[in-house]
């Protein structure tokens, strides 16, 4: 039972410090991010009492994409050191998805018109990467990203030697 009652207070945490850090990361310049994101991440989660203390060398970084951009993105974050894991390179998993939107009339969509709702074949990409190495992989994220205003989701893992 304690080990059920860990994990959900893990994976609870988890997914508000993945919306707190969104909210929280500037969606346009990254100068600062650094600073921002470890004092907030690990104060907002100090301030549950849950995981206290722990030290994060990792992050999974989620991000949707169209179907037919999904190969390049894939490509872009292995090449900027996102998904190694031990001797494996460009570890990445992907589920197939309908993404929806309705771009405003001062939007610049890649895809659709402004105040026509989209439905669009896309692929969730998901791929862990070092602490270190995160600003570097969504810069490039970023750069290479079709849409105006791309969703990107950055989580800090734990290890199991800390649980």
């Amino acid at each position: 039972m304690e080990r059920v009652t860990r994990f959900a207070l893990t994976t609870q945490v988890s997914i508000t410090t993945s919306l707190y850090l969104r909210l929280a990361t500037p969606t346009r310049a990254l100068d600062g991010w650094d600073s921002r994101f470890v004092r907030g991440s690990q104060s907002f989660i100090a301030s549950f009492g849950i995981l206290n203390s722990m030290e994060f060398t990792r992050v999974k970084i989620n991000t949707t994409v169209p179907t037919e951009s999904a190969e390049a993105i894939r490509n872009v974050l292995g090449e900027a050191g996102a998904g190694s894991i031990g001797e494996y390179s460009f570890c990445s998993f992907s589920i197939s998805g309908k993404g929806r939107f309705m771009p405003s009339k001062y939007a610049n969509p890649h895809i659709g018109n402004a105040d026509v709702l989209e439905i669009v074949e896309e692929e969730l990409i998901e791929v862990k990467c070092g602490w270190t190495d995160a600003k570097r992989v969504i810069l490039a994220l970023r750069k290479a990203h079709p849409y105006q205003e791309p969703i990107i989701d950055i989580i800090p893992l734990i290890d199991e030697d800390q649980l």
